[in-house]
Order: structure tokens, then sequence, then C-alpha cells
């Protein structure tokens, strides 16, 4: 099988290298600045390993189905598996103040601070994740058992939009 050459290669990582330079510089009106990560992705990935012409313009346009084998790029077999992992994980890290938490979820659902005290006086380790803790996190079960407890209409998926919308930086 043929390998794409390293002239290739190199106009490529050249090619991203200056999209790289552009976007850190913050030169961002001509550039999809959305590609940045496979942009980055990409150029890793070729300055180490080689990769069969066959399967080069799938990799350019979809780097995270692929992995490095044996100083090759081969396909993943398993890159939905590990995608699903990775978003599964960037939603649990989602975060927000315990006051932002009591405006944009417990309050628009009916939970006053004073229901919130008396639900917190009733559970000794919900009581100590609240005390405890600066920021809510959307991947903590304890508080997660509580939340949907306390709010039955309210969908995991709902609660991971209201995250992303008022998450702390």
């Amino acid at each position: 099988m043929a390998k794409i050459s390293e002239e290739l290669k190199q106009a490529k990582l050249c090619e991203l290298a200056n999209l790289i330079f552009q976007y850190n510089n913050g030169e961002t009106q001509n550039i999809n600045v959305a590609e940045y990560d496979n942009w980055v992705a990409i150029s890793e990935a070729l300055k180490v390993a080689d990769i069969q012409e066959k399967i080069y313009s799938d990799f350019l346009a979809n780097p995270s189905h692929y992995k490095i084998v044996e100083g090759e790029i081969v396909f993943n077999k398993n890159w939905q598996a590990e995608e699903e992992a990775k978003e599964q994980q960037r939603i649990a890290l989602l975060h927000m103040t315990k006051l932002d938490f009591f405006k944009f979820v417990l309050e628009p659902n009916g939970i006053t601070y004073v229901q919130l005290q008396a639900v917190l006086s009733q559970n000794d380790s919900l009581k100590a994740t609240w005390e405890l803790c600066n920021h809510v996190y959307r991947g903590d079960e304890t508080l997660n058992q509580f939340i949907f407890a306390q709010i039955p209409s309210l969908t995991p998926e709902a609660l991971t939009e209201i995250f992303e919308a008022h998450k702390a930086s």
C-alpha cells in the first residue's frame, strides 16, 4: 500500500501551521475557527506518523476517526465510543456557581431557598456536598440524584443545556 509522499505531508503541515499561527494570533477573519481542533490533531498526527494514500482524504475530513499505531495512522474502529466517552467527560465537568445553580436550575422549577435548606437538613451527604463546594458540577451524582428527585420533569439533556448556557469559566 502506498503512503502519501513526504512532499505532500510537508505541504499539509505548512498549511496547517499557517492556519494555527493565524488563529493563535487572533487573525480569524478568513479562516474557519471551528476547525482549529482538527488542524491541531491532523498536524500532530502527521508530524509523527505515516499514512496510506487511500485513507488520507478521509483522515483530513475526520481526524477523530483515526489513531496512531506503530508509527502509522490507521482507522480506529472504536472512534465512536471514544468520542462518546470524551463528550460524557466534557459534560460531567460542566460547572456553575451555587448561586447560578439556584437561579437557573432550582428557582425556575419552583424550588425556593427555604425548600433547598429543608432538603439539605435532611440529607447529610447532600448538605456536605453543597456546603463544601463553590461550584456545582453537572457530573456530581449526589446533586444529580437530588435534582431529578426534586424536579422529575427536568431531563438530563435539559439540565446539560442549562449548565452549558450558564457555565462558569
